[in-house]
């Protein structure tokens, strides 16, 4: 377009006066700093001489190549190979493994030292890979990058409801090698967390052990937020290691599932670099220390910019493959065997799998590289060298995905590798590089290993040639685009059991420059995300089973209580650390700009802020809990660590809802979401306002920063016999003596068979329950094991055990009591308080009740009393019982038996 000269001419002009409106000047470019183009934009001509709308017939022909290619396959099911060592094979390596394998050499530097690789590629077809990335180095990224996204068969898969395309690819890998990446095996099961269509979620997994991951070089974390929603709920728990700064693990963006299930951490020196031998071995110590059996599995997705020096990616990349090796031998749990003797000699049985690795590799053509799959070849059951359809074909990107550790793996070759690291940590690789990791005649000596890796290789790099000259021909022809991708986009989904929605979308209320659409648009997104207030979420689940204020307070434990309860046995005891009228509080987990706690009393009116803890917790979550102070004995006193949350009950667990589910489940689910959810560290993100932008200046990301977390933990229900045994420690805390419980928290190994010992918190009552509904009641069969049985002359409920709003209320309704002909023994009540608390002007302190010798207190009831009437309880039932075995005995021999005769 020509500039026009005259006024007249430009008041005439249209576009000319749109385009002075924003800022033009003849000569000058638009924008802040005139950055803008100064020539009109140019229309692009077509390849040829030939008008509009006409093709070559040599353009044709190449188009034609293009679909008709063999190579240009589009799968939507993959199906991976695989590769086995021999087991005499592995056994006769082991004792062969030394230092002695390492050899050095010059480094590799140059195109022309890469294309002499080809011991496992032949030099011809390397050259032609190189030379065909080469064409991309004088054409402009831009032009390349819209190429790819009309050229590549899946670019429309994208990121779907997760943060990136990483959680893609991660999902496409788990279908792949058949749900070994998740460990999601039961098409019934895996499908009740998550349906494709909308069917409500089950937790069908809830009383399962937990899933653990580990997550490496793998920032912003796309990678764990597909598995934990694959896992859903609280089954999963991720430990992630990554470079802190810009590629830092981004939680905030989690929003297919919660990233309190992920636990950060950054090494020693506290950068991530997983290069640095002292991070590596930090990060060991801190997984175990964690949970102690290892993940099972490790997935690690590191890379970094090489831009200028794409050929020798691999090259560059070698340290970073050997140390994400490292860590998939340090944090997988190696398999488990037991020798059995039979029949003189010993059998091996697998009692415990062993871990996965998968690990992202580019370029594998190097002996360094060769020597490092063929360790991993000898320390897992198998592996699979693989390019999903989700990795952009004509880049050099692979995965190997390794199954099931060994023991020769955890150990010697781990120890082997480590000591590889610290060499190159030491040496000045400029000069001289170590080349090879296993020598060539033991790799070259395993027929089946190196055909598995010349076919890998081969049809992977001709796959990668194909997709560069197709992205040329495209990127020399704009009108061109593959129309098979909503199509394939639409099978893959299907495939890899993903439902086809898209992610949330955040309004951006600090953004004055909106239009009236897009604020429109804004408004509609958030009356549909507006999160849930406290008691909205707490109605959705619990309807009208509890009103507040509760003005009845929970009814004191005593002895007469005792004497009218018809049996001990329905009762459990969860100690607490507080012990009043008024009772532990009701916490309900919210989202609004984060997700924050809420606390309702009984005695209350509305929810208000919880802010005794520090640390987020999933959203929809409802417990019954306390605040209390976490101590550690250091031998000569109690010293205080900070706050804990001391969790009795659970109603619904992150949308998992449990509270219809008796005590004793309702406790283990309890338990495995603390698990899950229980971090050193939490990892908050801090926003602030952008001063340099003034009064438009909205709330941006500034940094990172960790505070200690408020452990959960949860109270572990009990018999009252078994509190009557129970083990207390009582020691002079604030001027009076105080009995402390010993608790599982932190680091510590969860073993049975050693009780804990570091940890203790303050013990000052007990919450007593009955977990059965009062006409039921407890019996016993002919094999004396332990029935339910509804209670005669009683009208039958719906439920046999109490759920968690009535232990909550802690009454009866009126209609239940009604149904009891004389009235219900203790007025209604199912949960009572005992507390602990010193009275001194009745000289009554902990020590009394305590205290094994005194059996009864004016003050108050004594666990020596607890114990008495214990055994008389258990007496009278025992006598009950006799009495019934011997009417049952007289019945049956009264009654004739089918094998009688009679005379006619």
């Amino acid at each position: 377009m020509d500039y026009p000269t005259d006024q007249k001419a430009r008041d005439d002009n249209k576009a000319m006066k749109i385009m002075e409106r924003m800022g033009f000047a003849h000569g000058e470019g638009l924008g802040k700093n005139k950055q803008g183009i100064t020539a009109p934009i140019e229309l692009r001509s077509r390849i040829g001489r030939r008008g509009l709308g006409i093709e070559t017939e040599q353009q044709h022909k190449e188009f034609e190549s293009f679909l008709n290619n063999e190579l240009e396959n589009k799968p939507v099911e993959e199906a991976p190979e695989w590769l086995k060592c021999d087991e005499e094979q592995r056994n006769c390596l082991i004792g062969q493994l030394s230092d002695s394998w390492i050899m050095l050499g010059a480094p590799i530097t140059k195109d022309e030292h890469l294309m002499k690789q080809d011991r496992y590629c032949p030099s011809e077809l390397i050259a032609e890979l190189v030379e065909a990335k080469n064409v991309f180095d004088t054409m402009d990224r831009k032009e390349v990058e819209a190429a790819r996204s009309r050229a590549n068969p899946y670019e429309t898969v994208k990121a779907g409801f997760f943060q990136n395309r990483a959680a893609m690819k991660t999902a496409n890998l788990d279908k792949i090698f058949d749900w070994r990446l998740s460990w999601e095996f039961d098409d019934e099961r895996r499908l009740a967390k998550n349906p494709l269509n909308e069917n409500e979620r089950d937790n069908v997994d809830r009383f399962s052990s937990p899933f653990y991951f580990a997550d490496v070089c793998a920032g912003p974390g796309g990678f764990s937020e597909y598995m934990l929603w694959r896992k859903a709920f609280y089954n999963a728990k991720g430990f992630g290691f990554t470079l802190t700064g810009k590629d830092d693990f981004k939680l905030e963006r989690f929003k297919a599932a919660s990233s309190d299930y992920f636990e950060t951490f950054y090494g020693v020196n506290e950068d991530g670099d997983v290069t640095n031998p002292d991070n590596l071995e930090s990060l060991e110590k801190f997984v175990n220390d964690r949970i102690h059996t290892g993940v099972h599995l490790v997935m690690c997705d590191g890379g970094f910019s090489v831009d200028g020096q794409e050929n020798l990616q691999e090259v560059l990349s070698k340290r970073l493959y050997l140390c994400q090796f490292i860590v998939g031998l340090s944090l997988c749990r190696a398999e488990r065997r037991t020798v059995k003797q039979e029949n003189g000699e010993g059998n091996a049985k697998v009692t415990e799998k062993g871990g996965n690795f998968l690990c992202k590799l580019f370029d594998v053509f190097t002996p360094f590289s060769m020597g490092l799959i063929y360790l991993m070849y000898l320390s897992f059951d198998r592996v699979s060298l693989h390019k999903p359809i989700t990795s952009r074909p004509a880049n050099s990107e692979r995965y190997i995905f390794c199954e099931n550790l060994n023991l020769f793996g955890s150990t010697k070759v781990k120890k082997y590798l480590m000591e590889v690291n610290k060499r190159m940590e030491s040496m000045d690789r400029k000069k001289e590089d170590i080349m090879e990791l296993v020598p060539d005649e033991v790799i070259s000596e395993d027929d089946t290993f190196t055909a598995y890796i010349r076919q890998s290789i081969e049809q992977t790099a001709r796959r990668q040639v194909f997709y560069l000259r197709k992205y040329k021909y495209f990127a020399a022809n704009p009108g061109t685009f593959d129309q098979d991708q909503a199509k394939l986009r639409e099978e893959a989904l299907k495939y890899w059991e993903l439902p086809d929605i898209e992610r949330p979308k955040e309004p951006t209320y600090f953004n004055r420059k909106r239009t009236a659409a897009q604020m429109d648009e804004e408004r509609q997104i958030y009356q549909n995300q507006r999160p849930e207030t406290a008691n909205e979420m707490f109605r959705r689940y619990s309807g009208d089973k509890v009103y507040f204020p509760i003005k009845r307070q929970i009814a004191r434990f005593t002895e007469d209580v005792l004497r009218r309860c018809s049996d001990t046995a329905e009762l459990r005891a969860l100690l607490m650390p507080k012990c009043d009228s008024d009772g532990p509080v009701l916490l309900v987990s919210v989202v609004g700009n984060r997700t924050m706690l809420m606390m309702h009393r009984r005695n209350g009116t509305n929810f208000e802020a919880f802010q005794s803890v520090k640390g987020t917790f999933p959203k929809s979550t409802v417990l019954l809990a306390m605040c209390t102070t976490l101590f550690e004995d250091t031998g000569k006193s109690m010293h205080p660590l900070g706050n804990c949350l001391w969790v009795l009950d659970a109603a619904v667990l992150n949308e998992d809802n449990v509270a219809n589910f008796d005590l004793k489940a309702r406790n283990a689910a309890a338990h495995k979401f603390a698990a899950a959810v229980n971090r050193l560290y939490v990892r908050r993100a801090i926003f602030e306002r952008n001063t340099n932008k003034g009064r438009r200046g909205g709330m941006e990301f500034s940094r990172y920063t960790n505070d200690i977390f408020s452990e959960l933990i949860v109270a572990e229900p009990m018999r009252l016999k078994a509190l009557a045994e129970q083990k207390f420690m009582v020691r002079q805390y604030k001027g009076c003596r105080v009995a402390f419980l010993p608790v599982w928290a932190r680091n510590d190994c969860r073993d049975p068979q050693n009780p804990p010992k570091k940890y203790f918190v303050e013990c000052q009552g007990v919450r007593i329950q009955n977990v059965l509904n009062p006409n039921f009641m407890l019996t016993r069969n002919e094999r004396n094991q332990e029935e339910v049985k509804p209670r005669p002359g009683v009208t039958p409920q719906q439920n046999r055990c109490t759920n968690f709003y009535d232990s909550f209320v802690g009454y009866f309704s009126e209609d239940i009591r009604a149904s009891y002909p004389d009235g219900h023994p203790h007025n209604g009540a199912i949960t009572f308080h005992w507390s602990w608390a010193p009275d001194f002007s009745s000289n009554f302190t902990v020590e009394h009740i305590l205290n094994p010798e005194l059996d009864h207190h004016p003050a108050g009831l004594t666990m020596s009393t607890v114990r008495r009437l214990i055994g008389i309880s258990e007496t009278a039932k025992k006598e009950e019982r006799t009495e019934e075995e011997q009417k049952r005995a007289q019945k049956l021999e009264t009654e004739p038996t089918d094998d009688c005769e009679t005379d006619e």
